[in-house]
């Protein structure tokens, strides 16, 4: 199972180097769900996700997230403390803080385009994120780390890319365009081939 989960990691992670041209360091959003997710499960994110996702990680939370944590006080406080030791990347909110999951997801809206890497358990944030472009979003379950599989409008859009590629091939070298399309595959055709705030904090 974990060589199944680091091979799928693998290709996920280099689909997003090849179609949206994601670049190390990564660079990671963490809210206090993941935090309070990878204490529980007793995962050390600063040394099990760079190991994940096969390169360097540049880790980052907002003051939207630590104010959250802060006001929810000693039931995430090991999440709150874990969150404190990451940069704070600059959001719209200083002024007046939002909820958590409202401030990360207006941090990749209209495309992503400063590639920021999610991570997260919040059931809002992945709902929405199935219909953002170019998010990749990681998660915590089975004492794991995990990589949800592109969602079917960035496929769509790799797709666009690689057309136009074709149609100006001196863009993109026949090689990489070869490579996108065997990377952007459905889940259909791969396994045909191989046949209120608190409780978002606790685990199922």
């Amino acid at each position: 199972m974990k060589i199944k989960r680091q091979k799928n990691s693998k290709k996920i992670v280099k689909f997003y180097k090849r179609s949206y041209n994601f670049k190390e360091p990564f660079q990671v959003l963490l809210d206090g769900t993941f935090c309070q997710a990878a204490l529980t499960n007793q995962i050390n994110i600063k040394e099990q996700l760079p190991k994940y996702l096969n390169g360097q990680i540049t880790f980052y939370t907002t003051s939207c997230i630590l104010h959250e944590l802060n006001n929810l006080g000693k039931p995430v406080y090991g999440a709150f403390h874990i969150a404190k030791q990451y940069k704070i990347k600059t959001c719209d909110h200083v002024d007046k803080s939002i909820a958590a999951n409202k401030c990360l997801l207006s941090m990749v809206k209209k495309g992503n385009p400063s590639h920021y890497w999610i991570a997260s358990q919040d059931p809002e944030i992945t709902s929405k994120l199935s219909t953002y472009i170019s998010v990749p979003l990681l998660y915590i379950s089975y004492k794991a780390i995990h990589l949800t599989k592109p969602n079917d409008l960035t496929h769509k859009t790799a797709d666009n890319l690689i057309s136009q590629s074709l149609l100006n091939p001196s863009s993109l070298s026949k090689n990489v365009i070869k490579e996108l399309s065997a990377l952007d595959k459905s889940p259909k055709e791969t396994s045909a081939k191989k046949q209120s705030k608190k409780n978002k904090y606790k685990l199922s």
